[in-house]
């Protein structure tokens, strides 16, 4: 499925989040358009989104619904909205937890769900790379894995996001020699910091 707008209509749309590569509009109550920026390689992110599109991927990934064509160029992707979900790095503070009534075994659910849904994309051959508090949110006690744009395929040469410079690789995706050692196993890691 594809969406083909125009620049007007891009420009009419609120804009309600800027990244490293991309920005994030509202599209209909449901749904955001992530627009890549004009410096990212725009042929190996329609190439990866479309393969991520092509996956059983679990129901709690906020994966693409539709290519996005801006004036007839690949610009990004149309995904659903989950309103009102903090990302993880909110819940972890203890006054989130206690104004949102998040008990102890809450939370350890919350870790158990997120390292369940890892394993399930693990065993798709997928590697997230950028396991950060940022990229899950927590609606109704289920956690949702967004920006999946970033990551990368364990028998793929192209596992580093575009984005990422030496300065904001995760220092977990580093080997003893000093090599970027995106992995499975570096995910593992990532977990663990972030449960």
């Amino acid at each position: 499925m594809t969406l083909y707008l125009g620049d007007n209509e891009l420009e009419s749309l609120n804009c309600i989040g800027k990244g490293a590569e991309s920005k994030v509009y509202k599209y209909t109550e449901d749904s955001l358009l992530k627009i890549f920026l004009s410096s990212i390689d725009a042929d190996a992110k329609r190439e990866k989104i479309e393969l991520l599109m092509s996956l059983p991927l679990p129901d709690n990934v906020v994966k693409p619904d539709e290519l996005v064509y801006v004036n007839g160029k690949f610009a990004g992707y149309k995904m659903k909205y989950i309103s009102g979900a903090p990302n993880l790095h909110e819940v972890q503070k203890p006054l989130y937890r206690k104004n949102h009534n998040l008990s102890e075994k809450d939370l350890l659910d919350i870790c158990v769900a997120l390292g369940n849904t890892i394993n399930k994309l693990h065993l798709l051959g997928i590697v997230l790379g950028d396991i950060r508090s940022y990229n899950f949110l927590l609606k109704d006690k289920e956690v949702y894995f967004i920006d999946i744009d970033s990551w990368g395929f364990k028998h793929r040469a192209n596992l580093l996001p575009d984005a990422y410079t030496a300065d904001t690789i995760p220092p977990y995706c580093f080997d003893k020699n000093g090599k970027i050692t995106f992995s499975q196993n570096a995910d593992i890691y990532g977990y663990a910091i972030v449960a």
